[in-house]
């Protein structure tokens, strides 16, 4: 039995194709038979069974019944008779179904998670997860591999497009709503999908990869969005409202993590890391004497990973107010393994509980809402725009793979600027 013979078998249990059932099943009596009634979940929709199980209406058969219903409901429903039809056709048809194959390619890259040259990074991963499972699978987990062309990629380029996610919070009505997707949403997902392709060109599967035929389309000149980032007389204002900030008595945000923001705060705009980076460094990556900090993981989601990218990886000269930053913060959290903590003294677990601290600042010295992240811009902008730096040295410095200006310039891994060296963002 070889690779793609085992996964049609697979194909047949539940757990496989992602299905979930109610918690419990109705049991009751009919005539003398037991019926079965309850729910079997998939992609966000839902199936009810409500059929008869064949089987006496005694107490044993009806214990036997109440242990074993999710497999009686699959056994009942629809969606197991529609992939038990394609199993069928597969086999006459010797064809492969694009969601045996795609999960296949998934399976491979997830085993590199731990190959630090050629491995995806676990959040990369789990993302393609989240991709696949929710814009890929739906639409072409019901086809062959081998029949999916040209037109079938573009139907489904239009389906993505047009389906819609929820934003904001969602407990909440008020402050949340449903879009559609954006263009470079779309791209992330295109890639996912490419990898797949790929694959099965080059195990014959297909001759070509239909999605290098299917453009994307292309973006509106209106919707080109500007860099957000904070000017010098904002930064001032919000060092200047920090002191009150801290002193305000709050049960949800206790003293010492008010300090720390503050720290966090100073570290960010005299260094540029994403928020993720920062969360994710720890002591032993500081080096205080050479005013340097290295970047050797990241963390998103609750996962301690690897950076973004291989050039993320990097060790940079940081300014004078990240450096006093790390000094006031090692009075706080010194004795720690990790640099910024939070409130049970473990590492935070993503940029948003600190995000949500940079948000209520802003609200609280008058300035309008915006994105921690916009932090790594304000350093950026104010190097290049203050001819401070070169657009390839604040490219190394924030991790880029290239520089937009300088047209993919190669970038070293450790970025050091000693023009930086004991400088301010004030100059």
């Amino acid at each position: 039995m070889n690779s793609v013979q085992m996964k049609l078998q697979q194909l047949a249990d539940p757990v496989f194709n992602k299905i979930t059932f109610s918690k419990t099943a109705r049991i009751f009596d009919r005539n003398g038979i037991w019926q079965i009634s309850g729910r079997v979940y998939r992609n966000g929709t839902y199936e009810t069974v409500r059929k008869s199980t064949l089987k006496k209406s005694t107490p044993a058969n009806k214990k036997w019944l109440e242990k074993n219903f999710e497999s009686v409901l699959w056994e009942q429903c629809d969606y197991k008779k529609e992939i038990d039809e394609k199993l069928d056709q597969g086999k006459e048809k010797n064809k492969t179904l694009f969601s045996v194959f795609a999960q296949e390619v998934l399976n491979k890259q997830a085993s590199t998670i731990d190959d630090e040259d050629y491995g995806v990074g676990k959040f990369t991963m789990k993302e393609y997860m989240h991709k696949y499972n929710k814009y890929i699978s739906p639409f072409f987990e019901a086809c062959f591999i081998e029949d999916i062309d040209i037109d079938i990629v573009d139907k489904w380029q239009q389906w993505v497009l047009q389906k819609k996610y929820q934003t904001g919070n969602e407990m909440n009505h008020r402050q949340s709503h449903k879009k559609t997707l954006g263009i470079k949403s779309l791209k992330n997902i295109r890639i996912v999908l490419n990898h797949i392709f790929k694959d099965a060109v080059l195990k014959k599967y297909i001759d070509r990869n239909p999605l290098d035929a299917v453009k994307v389309p292309t973006k509106s000149k209106k919707a080109t969005k500007t860099v957000s980032f904070l000017t010098l007389d904002e930064i001032k204002i919000i060092l200047d409202g920090l002191d009150g900030f801290i002193g305000n008595v709050n049960r949800a945000m206790d003293t010492r993590i008010r300090k720390q923001f503050k720290n966090i705060f100073l570290f960010m705009i005299g260094s540029g890391l994403r928020s993720g980076e920062v969360i994710g460094l720890q002591w032993s990556d500081l080096d205080f004497e050479n005013q340097t900090v290295s970047v050797n993981r990241r963390i998103r989601d609750g996962d301690i990973d690897k950076p973004k990218t291989a050039s993320s990886i990097r060790t940079i000269t940081v300014l004078k107010e990240a450096i006093d930053a790390l000094k006031e913060q090692k009075e706080i959290s010194g004795s720690e393994k990790w640099v910024f903590t939070n409130r049970y003294y473990t590492e935070y677990t993503s940029p948003g509980q600190i995000d949500w601290m940079y948000k209520k600042v802003l609200k609280y010295v008058g300035l309008k809402e915006g994105r921690l992240y916009n932090l790594r811009h304000t350093f950026a902008t104010n190097l290049i725009h203050n001819g401070r730096e070169s657009i390839t040295t604040v490219s190394g410095l924030l991790g880029h793979n290239d520089s937009i200006v300088t047209q993919k310039t190669y970038i070293s891994n450790v970025v050091k600027s000693d023009s930086l060296k004991g400088k301010s963002i004030f100059g």
